[in-house]
């Protein structure tokens, strides 16, 4: 029955590979299978063997070279490991014997070890087995960090594929949990509302709307946000809560750039989300980061100032100049006013003044 999914799953997206060898795509080492994994959501099965060992070179042929097992290899992320070469990863997947089988999930964690009875029918076994148990994991981890909506796109995926087994019976009870947590965030939300709590109660129906929508919570928050579209209050509330959402998603974006060791990137976005998004929890957030990042390099705020304005000049000077061409005038003014506001006494500013001089026919000084 476990076997039944894996056939129907070919659409899964194949890990980059460096080889091809007996049907099988590899990569090129564990930590780029780890990677890999991360990336593609995708678990990892680790062929640990011996070169010239008699077993391993049986297994290969009956096992690995097996039809089925090579169409089903294409929906993990595979990789073979020398056990001597790589006494490490044995020590680390405590291998005592050889061929073996370890499966991870796509967060790199150990599921099973197989290291013996390696018949065809065990090692598929273990393959669909892995595959549904990682399936439910990463819904789990997308649960738990609050991505919802690919959450539930997991567990229900993993009910039809996996129908009728211990994981998809799983996913049905974290389907449960996420529709029941949808209802208490409806309430709550109505509840705000009756006390005139605007930016509370759109908050919470803006977050029903968008990640919980293919739940019955959220089909009901779309309704009441439907019935709300009327109320100017609610209206000017829902404003302000996807300024603040956006100002926390590019507050993200900033953070991610740092991560990445791009200090003066994380630096600019930092101060863009400041002037963007002013009077937000994210803009007061970006400003202390910001300041503690040039507090002991002032050579790093120069550096992203001078990015910045170059950047912000060039995209702005060229909306104005569609704008211009487009005879919408008005608009045109907008973004060279923009220009110069922000970077007055620059050559930019100059240049914005001379253009608006020209749309508005004043002639310039002798």
């Amino acid at each position: 029955m476990l076997l039944i999914f894996v056939l129907s799953a070919a659409s899964v997206a194949q890990p980059r590979v460096v080889k091809v060898r007996s049907g099988i795509r590899w990569v090129p080492g564990i930590d780029q299978a780890r990677i890999t994994a991360e990336l593609t959501d995708a678990p990892v099965i680790v062929y640990m063997y011996l070169s010239n060992h008699a077993a391993c070179l049986n297994f290969e042929e009956e096992i690995l070279a097996h039809r089925t097992f090579r169409k089903l290899s294409g929906l993990f992320v595979m990789v073979r490991v020398e056990g001597r070469r790589r006494k490490d990863v044995a020590k680390e997947f405590q291998i005592t014997r050889y061929p073996a089988l370890v499966f991870l999930d796509s967060a790199g964690e150990k599921l099973y070890l197989l290291d013996s009875e390696m018949t065809s029918r065990r090692v598929l076994h273990y393959l669909a087995r892995t595959f549904l148990v990682s399936m439910y994991r990463s819904g789990r981890r997308a649960h738990e960090a609050g991505e919802i909506r690919r959450a539930i796109r997991r567990f229900r995926t993993l009910e039809v594929v996996g129908k009728g087994t211990p994981p998809a019976e799983w996913a049905g009870r974290e389907l449960k949990r996420i529709q029941n947590e949808g209802v208490k965030k409806l309430s709550e939300a109505k509840i705000a509302l009756d006390a005139k709590d605007y930016l509370k109660a759109m908050t919470i129906l803006d977050e029903l709307t968008y990640h919980y929508r293919a739940t019955q919570g959220g089909l009901d928050a779309k309704k009441l946000m439907d019935k709300l579209a009327e109320d100017a209050e609610a209206v000017e509330a829902l404003k302000e809560v996807r300024r603040r959402r956006d100002a926390e998603r590019k507050l993200a974006r900033a953070r991610k750039l740092e991560g990445k060791k791009d200090v003066e990137g994380a630096l600019i976005v930092y101060w863009d989300v400041v002037r963007d998004y002013p009077r937000t929890p994210a803009a007061d957030a970006a400003g202390k980061r910001g300041d503690e990042l040039v507090a002991n390099d002032r050579a790093l705020a120069l550096r992203a100032a001078k990015t910045r304005m170059n950047r912000d000049c060039k995209l702005w000077m060229e909306m104005a100049r569609a704008f211009e061409q487009n005879k919408q005038t008005n608009k045109a003014i907008e973004y060279y006013q923009r220009v110069i506001t922000y970077y007055r006494g620059t050559s930019h500013a100059r240049k914005a003044q001379a253009a608006i001089d020209s749309l508005l026919g004043v002639q310039p000084k002798e």
